[in-house]
């Protein structure tokens, strides 16, 4: 058995479970030479367990994935040093520790710092008592140091080891930051850092464009996610946004990019500066609404209202948008169901989007509360006897699901809900999400040409057809069921007319997308593979 380290994760999906362990192996190489990393899944645990050869095994385990992590570790040899980290070990870990006897050590919440002191501890033979954030063993006892300060200087953190991951079509995800300001009840996004300080903390610009430029010389880099919570907060808004700007005028390189706001950030100034930022490859920025109700947004613990969000949203309507310059799209984050929306809800939801100018299409028809044991919604949920079950009566497995299941409280919306959900499996609609980005990249190296004209008149046809397809579909059905006759027949009956319409709009889309992306190929500025 070699003195080396194994890491074994269950999810090679998400980007963000994949950048936790890429930041785990950066602070790794510190002390271990020898690092190797193994995706398990349900066809290979077995024969990937039976082949590892480190002395140490570190598991990054996230929701969904408790049974196949028990199968996992079932299969691992008694030698081996086992531990487990990541959201559901900093939740569960003491029970985890307490049903599996083969789990010797379970790393608590952020773990950059935690990891080099915990092995140097490990191979020195030193008390486990002077690493915080560690569950650890003494006899039948589980023991916990205690947490762990949250690291206060991001730009002291290595950049995410990206070997493992990331190298596929130019887009890559970054985090400049770490937490939220907010607190919003539906959100699980920042448990590990929230267990210890309810605040956001920040990379400089300057540590957050080494990290682009890393990735524009080491991997081609031409597209960029930044993925945290929100790009800012409320004390460094158009400072943080305007230096962002400034730093990558400088660039030599052209990275388009994405960012998250809230809100509430919407003023004139920011979206001055926004319109800035599209020159240097801004495309989206994403923002959260959820609802247009002050009573879900009270739910929610939003720190908005309806009449902010009415505010912003009409700022951003008037934003002037010239089709011969770079495009820049806003997409909405939206709750359109919970287990206490009504049906009065839903029609004014539905009214707000439609007189604001929001694409509505069956994602955000159908979007709806996701409960998890790390969201503290669903303790109100629970108590209120709207759970499925009980959450007292679920066992670890059912407690790490991302989606504990809850009833409507109201009958008449739950039927609405399963006839939203019947038109998009009906419909089957692709949302052709990276358009934004193939004519923006084509307009910075192309300019305005026949094909650009194209494809936007297309793009803006495919999403006016299907935003009103949508709003009809989804008035006739609240109006049918509420009345208490079923719209089943109906959402069958006009869902099959319009994918006829919908297969010619994403013909004489993929057309002329298809052109564009073979001129970008040319010259070798393609961003994406389909």
């Amino acid at each position: 058995m070699t003195d080396s380290i194994s890491i074994a994760f269950f999810d090679n999906e998400s980007f963000l479970h994949n950048l936790y362990i890429g930041y785990g192996i950066s602070s790794l190489k510190r002390i271990f030479e020898n690092i190797k990393s193994t995706y398990i899944n349900e066809k290979n645990y077995q024969s990937v367990s039976s082949q590892i050869d480190s002395k140490y095994v570190l598991v990054y385990l996230s929701e969904n994935k408790y049974s196949l992590f028990n199968k996992f570790i079932e299969c691992i040899s008694d030698d081996i040093v086992l531990i487990a980290c990541h959201y559901v070990p900093t939740m569960f870990g003491k029970e985890i520790m307490e049903s599996n006897k083969r789990i010797n050590y379970v790393l608590f919440g952020e773990i950059d710092q935690t990891l080099e002191e915990f092995f140097n501890c490990l191979i020195n033979k030193e008390p486990l008592s002077k690493c915080k954030g560690v569950f650890s063993r003494d006899g039948d006892k589980i023991l916990f140091s205690g947490k762990r300060e949250l690291i206060t200087d991001l730009d002291d953190i290595n950049f995410p080891d990206r070997d493992l991951f990331g190298k596929n079509r130019g887009i890559f995800h970054v985090i400049a930051s770490r937490g939220c300001d907010g607190a919003c009840t539906f959100c699980d996004r920042n448990y590990l850092y929230k267990l210890v300080c309810q605040k956001q903390r920040f990379r400089s610009i300057n540590n957050v464009i080494s990290e682009v430029d890393y990735l524009v010389d080491n991997y081609n880099c031409k597209f960029i996610n930044f993925a945290d919570s929100t790009f800012c907060n409320d004390s460094n808004l158009e400072e943080r946004l305007l230096e962002l700007y400034e730093k990558l005028l400088c660039k030599p390189y052209w990275v388009q990019f994405f960012i998250n706001l809230r809100i509430e950030h919407i003023s004139d100034k920011t979206l001055e500066i926004l319109n800035k930022l599209k020159t240097v490859g801004l495309g989206r920025v994403f923002i959260g609404i959820e609802s247009f109700s002050d009573k879900d947004l009270h739910l929610y613990n939003k720190q908005t209202s309806s009449k902010i969000i009415l505010n912003s949203l009409n700022k951003i309507n008037s934003l002037s948008t010239v089709m011969d310059d770079f495009q820049l799209d806003f997409e909405y984050g939206f709750i359109m169901f919970n287990p206490y929306t009504t049906v009065s809800d839903l029609k004014m939801n539905l009214k707000m989007l439609e007189e604001n100018n929001i694409f509505l299409n069956p994602n955000m028809m159908l979007s709806r509360l996701v409960c998890s044991s790390f969201t503290p919604i669903t303790k109100k949920i629970d108590s209120d006897n709207l759970l499925n079950d009980p959450y007292h009566h679920m066992n670890l497995l059912e407690k790490t699901s991302s989606d504990i299941k809850y009833k409507f409280k109201h009958k008449e919306t739950a039927k609405i809900f399963d006839a939203f959900l019947m038109c998009k499996n009906q419909l089957s609609i692709v949302i052709p999400s990276n358009i934004v980005y193939i004519r923006n990249r084509y307009y910075k190296y192309f300019g305005r040409d026949i094909y650009l004209n194209r494809l936007d008149d297309a793009y803006l046809e495919w999403e006016e057809t299907v935003s009103k397809f949508c709003y009809d579909i989804c008035r006739k059905i609240i109006e049918m069921e509420s009345a208490g006759n079923s719209s089943m027949q109906v959402v069958n009956d006009e869902c099959a007319t319009f994918k006829n319409v919908l297969n010619n709009l994403n013909g004489k889309l993929n057309t002329t997308k298809n052109r564009v992306m073979i001129q970008l190929q040319k010259i070798n500025q393609i961003i994406y593979d389909k």
